[in-house]
């Protein structure tokens, strides 16, 4: 590494295309799903949740879920709660305010996405699979 530059792991593999002193840019083999809004990263399995009326039961949210990211169609203050608490990654179609609004500095990098039904249906498939939230560029990536 020269002088004045660091290190830095990508959470993709592939190759670097094109960089600059603000951005490198890799192009990859996998797949992309995008979402509506969202903020934070994480890598992590992930996991799906389900509760009553598809809402996501914080009782079935537990330390197995822990640096995971969790798959829920609807979300509750309380569920997010306790989300946040257990550092979990959320996908979901439906949150109790906007993901936008969730910038305080208390949340530290907690990673959210807001999906469509259409990219929730497709997200069921890769339950147990290892994949990167990319909630700053509302994106969920998973390469095999």
């Amino acid at each position: 590494i020269a002088a004045g530059t660091k290190e830095i792991k990508s959470v993709v593999r592939g190759e670097i295309v094109d960089k600059d002193n603000e951005e490198i840019n890799i192009k990859f083999e996998g797949e992309e799903f995008s979402g509506h809004s969202g903020r934070g990263e994480k890598v992590g399995t992930l996991q799906m949740i389900k509760g009553k009326n598809e809402y996501v039961d914080i009782f079935g949210l537990n330390r197995e879920f822990t640096d995971s990211i969790v798959l829920g169609e609807k979300w509750t203050k309380e569920a997010l709660a306790k989300a946040i608490a257990l550092d979990c990654g959320v996908v979901g179609v439906e949150f109790p305010w906007e993901p936008e609004t969730l910038t305080s500095n208390n949340l530290n990098n907690f990673a959210i996405l807001e999906i469509d039904q259409e990219t929730f249906g497709k997200l069921k498939n890769l339950i147990h699979r290892e994949v990167y939230l990319a909630g700053d560029f509302k994106k969920l990536i998973y390469q095999p």
